[in-house]
């Protein structure tokens, strides 16, 4: 996710279920980002305060003791990461409180899930004011998958291959093998239209 460019500086996210706030350091401290860890649990939110008080984002990291459900999200969130944090009936009152911000304040707020279930999903799909973007590819999971995996994924018979990615080739290479391309950008911090782009 810190890799993908998706989150950058300036961006504020919010961490729902933030734990000991080991996403929101490592997240601010890659992106320049700001987050936002809300956490129910005393204990967690009491641990995360402790880590904050050594890490070199706490700048930027701020941690919030309150039940998801009551968090008013403030009107510069941008991004909000859920690593399944809840029940279905949670995430839909969760949901609901970022809509409300969003009416309150109109802006893109980008939503990213760390494998959401199946009842996730098909709940998110039903949104109206939700649309699905992208998967983000997570390369080091896919390297701790059997061979079997990796080979119905990317059969060994199959040599040309064609990665197209929005940011450098960095690590596609690996993929697409020797008779394969990668369709990447070759400059940093470009913006325009693909067809001027690539």
């Amino acid at each position: 996710l810190a890799n993908e460019g998706l989150i950058r500086k300036g961006d504020t996210l919010i961490d729902y279920g933030c734990g000991k706030g080991r996403v929101d350091f490592f997240l601010s401290y890659q992106t320049k980002c700001h987050t936002i860890g809300v956490e129910y649990d005393e204990r967690l939110y009491e641990k995360a305060m402790e880590n904050r008080a050594g890490a070199v984002s706490a700048g930027r990291v701020s941690f919030e003791l309150v039940d998801a459900v009551q968090f008013l999200v403030p009107e510069q969130v941008d991004c909000a990461y859920f690593f399944n944090p809840f029940s279905l009936e949670i995430l839909q009152k969760v949901i609901a409180r970022l809509l409300e911000s969003y009416y309150a304040c109109p802006r893109k707020i980008r939503l990213f899930f760390y494998y959401p279930s199946d009842e996730y999903i098909s709940y998110l799909m039903s949104v109206d004011e939700l649309m699905f973007v992208d998967e983000i590819p997570c390369m080091d999971l896919f390297e701790e998958q059997s061979a079997e995996y990796k080979e119905s994924v990317l059969p060994k018979e199959v040599r040309k291959r064609v990665a197209v990615e929005a940011l450098s080739d960095f690590g596609w290479g690996k993929y697409v093998g020797l008779d394969g391309a990668c369709v990447t950008m070759t400059g940093f911090g470009a913006s325009g239209p693909a067809s001027q782009l690539f």
